[in-house]
């Protein structure tokens, strides 16, 4: 077929589905009672009509362009004759999209060349794939003049304006859309749903391959291909009573600026790295703190607080440990520390979903989380007595699985995201770690409370 030849086969097809006689008869028998069934034959014929025109631009070696007539026409139709049985669908919005941005594009060119083109399009050499997975990319066009072999093509069904406008916008070659357009089946009987990829049959059963090709096109030009998974809510603080202006806060205004950028961030693998740092920042803070203000006024050598910073670095779960304890030693309230307020809600997060519960634990093995025999995880085991050392090892292993990324170990990220670990961040660690870093700047604990204003060292 040529390329006029699958621009007036399609379009003639869709109007032929819509015109279905047998379809028109059936609903003229079951409404020919009713006062407007006189308009729906009126729109019927008309819609005929064109069929009538269409054909003979396509004998004529001439361009159909009124495709904003006979899409407003088709439209109230649809929308007048909801019930009638022929009414197209997804795929047939689509596909008078398509023909509307070929015309814009040889009329840009020219009209002359396309009609006449005599060159015999192999449909054959392209397939149109159904994708089982959909990507993080809705729609995506690539034609690349000097090889089409190369073309690649993501369109997705579900969000059909979005579509619409990209395909108006981006394709810039007739003859990608064409062979597209070619693909594209007028379906009346059921929506066209879904994500599908137009690419070179060479590839066929190697969607893999055809996956990273459109994901590496796709980065290259700047854009993103993940998506996100975004929580939207304040940062629960507590108490904020003995938040005041005379504690002079500036010593923690690097911290503060790091939570001023974890309130920015949106998605919850990037929040989580953001409160790390915070935590990360007070478990260096705090042997700086202990040795300074167990020794005020003392100066101090650069070599000891290197000495320091290289104790954290080297053992960070160690450290992280160490931090945890002293802040559950602290009083959350006149009858409560730290450690009984954030276990009564750990134990609480457990108890709210068995389902989600049993995803987590059967999760949390592959970062290296278990506490059971045969290698497994039960959260509903963790005691009290061995809960700091619990919580500290579950944030730092999800940090590690976040950061790292070897090929020996499990790795945390939008392209492998696991549900589970999005349920504990949202529902409960998050939440503790906030709480727990605004307490402990608002009331300047001593753990992470420089006692002097400034650090004098030689």
């Amino acid at each position: 077929m040529t390329l006029k030849d699958i621009f007036y086969n399609k379009l003639l097809e869709l109007l032929r589905c819509i015109c279905n006689k047998d379809y028109i008869k059936a609903y003229y028998e079951r409404n020919k009672d009713k006062s407007d069934i006189g308009t729906f034959m009126n729109y019927a014929n008309s819609l005929e009509d064109y069929i009538d025109i269409i054909e003979k631009k396509k004998i004529d070696n001439d361009l159909f362009v009124d495709f904003e007539a006979l899409q407003n026409q088709i439209v109230m139709f649809r929308v007048k004759y909801s019930d009638y049985e022929a009414h197209y669908k997804t795929s047939a919005e689509v596909i008078i999209c398509i023909l509307e941005k070929i015309v814009q594009l040889v009329q840009q060119s020219d009209v002359y060349d396309y009609i006449n083109n005599t060159e015999e399009i192999d449909v054959n050499k392209f397939l149109l794939f159904k994708v089982d997975n959909k990507l993080g990319i809705e729609n995506f066009f690539y034609f690349d003049s000097a090889d089409i072999d190369d073309a690649v093509v993501l369109i997705t069904f579900d969000s059909l304006e979005e579509l619409k406008k990209i395909i108006i916008q981006e394709p810039n070659d007739a003859k990608l859309l064409t062979i597209l357009l070619e693909k594209i089946e007028v379906q009346l009987d059921a929506n066209f749903s879904g994500q599908y990829s137009l690419f070179n049959a060479r590839h066929n059963g190697k969607w893999e391959r055809v996956k990273a090709y459109i994901e590496l096109l796709k980065v290259a030009k700047g854009d993103t291909i993940h998506k996100n998974h975004d929580i939207v809510r304040n940062p629960v603080v507590g108490n904020t009573a003995n938040l005041k202006i005379e504690k002079e806060y500036q010593q923690f205004s690097e911290a503060i600026y790091i939570l001023s950028e974890y309130n920015d961030k949106k998605d919850i693998l990037d929040k989580f790295l953001r409160i790390y740092q915070v935590i990360e920042n007070f478990m260096y803070r705090k042997p700086i703190c202990m040795m300074i203000n167990s020794n005020p006024g003392k100066m101090f050598s650069i070599r000891e607080f290197k000495a320091l910073y290289s104790k954290v670095k080297e053992s960070e779960l160690a450290s992280l440990e160490a931090l945890i304890k002293e802040v559950f030693s602290i009083n959350y309230s006149a009858t409560k520390t730290f450690k009984d307020e954030i276990y009564d809600r750990f134990r609480n997060f457990i108890c709210v979903s068995v389902t989600e519960t049993q995803a987590l634990e059967g999760f949390l093995p592959f970062i290296g989380i278990t506490n059971s025999p045969g290698g497994i995880c039960s959260l509903s085991n963790v005691k009290k007595g061995e809960f700091d050392c619990f919580l500290s090892k579950l944030i730092y292993m999800i940090r590690c699985s976040i950061v790292h990324n070897k090929e020996t170990e499990y790795h945390i990220s939008h392209y492998n995201y696991p549900e589970p670990i999005g349920y504990l961040l949202n529902n409960f660690l998050l939440s503790c770690l906030e709480e727990v870093i605004f307490y402990l700047i608002i009331n300047k604990e001593p753990i992470i409370t420089y006692s002097v204003p400034k650090l004098s060292l030689f």
